[in-house]
């Protein structure tokens, strides 16, 4: 009967070692743990440091090329509504008599159905001008007003696309 304490003192005794083998390679593991996850934090604080600066010079790349567009477009603006000023300008000098609106303009000798055949001259005569009608002179300044416009617009446009 002696064997049998011995034993179970000898099976006692390699279950306390097991379990405090295991307990020790616990710990180690649990500290290489605690190395690694403290390397992987220092890593991805530098990433993210790095990140955050990267989309710092970013933006503030955008935001230098959104304010010298905005200057580009407050001078194309600024353009446009000048050139709408001088439109208008002529429009009202045209309009009071106190300019002419010229125009190139040839009067053919041949009958084309708006001269009469009486007509022997092909020139206006001293001091004559061509005028547009009051309709037409209205379509001109429209079309030089839209013109401006898109002009403009297109000036913009391939500026934002720069």
């Amino acid at each position: 009967m002696s064997i049998r304490p011995t034993v179970i003192t000898g099976a006692a005794t390699a279950l306390l070692s097991g379990l405090l083998i295991w307990q020790v390679q616990g710990w180690r593991y649990s500290s290489q743990l605690a190395e690694q996850q403290s390397a992987h934090d220092r890593v991805m604080t530098v990433l993210a440091t790095e990140a955050l600066n990267q989309q710092k010079q970013r933006q503030a790349a955008a935001d230098t090329k959104q304010a010298e567009f905005s200057l580009y477009e407050a001078q194309l603006w600024g353009e446009l509504r000048n050139a709408e000023y001088e439109n208008d300008r002529l429009r009202v000098l045209v309009g009071n008599g106190a300019h002419g609106l010229r125009v190139n303009a040839t009067c053919p000798a041949t009958n084309s159905g708006r001269l009469s055949d009486t007509s022997t001259s092909t020139s206006m005569g001293n001091g004559a001008t061509a005028e547009l009608n009051k309709d037409a002179r209205q379509d001109y300044y429209a079309l030089r007003k839209g013109i401006e416009l898109v002009t403009r617009q297109l000036l913009v446009c391939q500026e934002k696309l720069r």
